[in-house]
């Protein structure tokens, strides 16, 4: 007996099979780009989005595929001559580090082969062999960002990192900006950073 007909799938890595109840409701009319609906339409999927990335900024859509995205993501975090940590597994890691290379980013790989990404590996990498914050609000009380307690807005950090070889300063503050942004969400004022 033949086997029966079913719709058709696409079989390579990458696009996932759209569901019926997905595929049902894009049965309908285009809307009309110049009427109101698409766009209260475009502000609520930008308000949902905010909520997704956790954030209250402004959101610049990015239309393409995997590709696309792994382009805006490096072109937006590295400028040429930066130095990337690119976590490789497989086919698609390799590829995202060749194109981060591409733009002219100095990429250094952490091949995980076949196996997954081991995060106590990862986390050695990162590890700074020295690190300092000290919290100096209380001399900054009155000064714009200072809270009222002399604690928790204004902090040095002193750190040493083999990860900040070969990045430039700009590029290492914004590894520790990174790294720190939930506590500058939570009130953190100011970072004054020391690269050991």
């Amino acid at each position: 007996m033949p086997p029966a007909p079913g719709p058709d799938l696409i079989a390579i890595p990458g696009p996932s099979p759209v569901p019926a109840r997905v595929l049902a409701a894009a049965h309908r009319a285009s809307p009309d780009i110049y009427a109101d609906e698409l766009a209260q339409l475009n502000l609520q999927v930008m308000d949902q989005l905010k909520r997704l990335a956790g954030t209250r900024a402004h959101l610049a859509p990015y239309i393409g595929n995997g590709h696309a995205g792994w382009e805006a993501a490096s072109a937006n975090m590295f400028a040429p001559g930066d130095l990337a940590l690119v976590l490789t597994h497989g086919h698609f890691g390799r590829s995202w580090a060749e194109m981060t290379e591409g733009l002219g980013v100095t990429v250094e790989r952490l091949d995980f082969g076949a196996a997954a990404p081991d995060p106590a590996r990862l986390a050695e990498r990162l590890s700074p062999t020295h690190l300092e914050v000290i919290d100096e609000s209380a001399a900054h009380a009155g000064h714009a960002g200072a809270n009222g307690t002399g604690f928790g807005t204004h902090f040095r950090v002193r750190i040493s990192s083999p990860l900040f070889t070969g990045r430039s300063r700009v590029a290492q503050h914004r590894l520790v900006y990174d790294a720190l942004q939930v506590f500058i969400d939570q009130g953190a004022h100011a970072i004054a950073i020391e690269v050991l």
